[in-house]
This record gives C-alpha cells, sequence and structure tokens, in this order.
C-alpha cells in the first residue's frame, strides 16, 4: 500500500486562504454557526474560526447577518471588543465601522478622505441562513455548489 506523499497529503488537508483544499471548500456554502448563536438584532458579535481564518459574525439592526475578517483594516484591533450598533459592527479603539459585506462605512477616528470609504474587510464573505437554524457562509466571487 503507497502512502502519500507530503505533497499530496498538504493539497488534501490545507484549508487556510491560497490552498488546494482551501479553494475547494471556499467554492461551496459552508455552515459556520447556528442562527440562535445570534439571537437579537445588535446582539454581542460571536468570534467563528473557519477554515484557518479568524472571523466575525454578527447581525446589524436590520437583522441582516454578516460574517467578517475579526480583524480591523485600519489598525489590526479585533472587532470582537468592538460595538454592534446601527447596521454595523464598529472598533472600539478606532470605531472605524464595517456592515455585514465587510465594507467600512465610517472611520470618525481618521481625517475624512476620499479612500477612507473604499477600506473595506481584506474579502468579503457572503451569509444566508436557510432551511432552519444554521447560518451558512461562502466566498464572495466564488461559484457555489448549492444555489
Amino acid at each position: 500500500m503507497a502512502h502519500a506523499t507530503r505533497e499530496q497529503n498538504d493539497l488534501l488537508t490545507q484549508t487556510g486562504p491560497g490552498t488546494g483544499g482551501g479553494a475547494l471548500f471556499r467554492s461551496y456554502w459552508i455552515p459556520a454557526l447556528l442562527a440562535e448563536e445570534l439571537p437579537a438584532n445588535e446582539c454581542p458579535p460571536v468570534r467563528v474560526k473557519l477554515l484557518s481564518e479568524r472571523l466575525l459574525a454578527f447581525r446589524d439592526t436590520q437583522g441582516r447577518y454578516g460574517l467578517i475578517d475579526e480583524f480591523c483594516a485600519h489598525r489590526g484591533v479585533s472587532l470582537w471588543f468592538g460595538r454592534n450598533e446601527e447596521n454595523g459592527c464598529a472598533a472600539r479603539i478606532t470605531a472605524g465601522k464595517y456592515d455585514v459585506t465587510g465594507q467600512c462605512i465610517e472611520v470618525p477616528s481618521e481625517p475624512r478622505r476620499a479612500d477612507t470609504a473604499n477600506v473595506s474587510s481584506s474579502n468579503p464573505i457572503r451569509c444566508r441562513t436557510r432551511r432552519g437554524p444554521v447560518d451558512l457562509y461562502g466566498r464572495a466571487g466564488a461559484t457555489t455548489g448549492i444555489a
């Protein structure tokens, strides 16, 4: 019986960004958390580690689910320590606020510039809740296996 080579093993087991296994899994919707872990609009956010990525799940004022990179693109601060309010999750230190698509919608600690609004989570993530209490995720731009 032949054993897998190190390269074959890595291809099958590594799921981080830029890996073969990661690319495969990111082309499908994957359960990320139970919807009841985010029981109400503007409830505290929940940390999610999925496919070697540290993410943050939250539910905004309108009840939409968001799954974004955990760390603020401005200063690298964890958004988990921030506030979930007024249609976004705001970092505690910089108050940079991100909406459910990962787009930065407000940065009160920085001077008003044209490029401030263009700062976003490094790779937006699509969320949906279907057929029960499971919140599912897939990477933006990926072809999903389920309609």
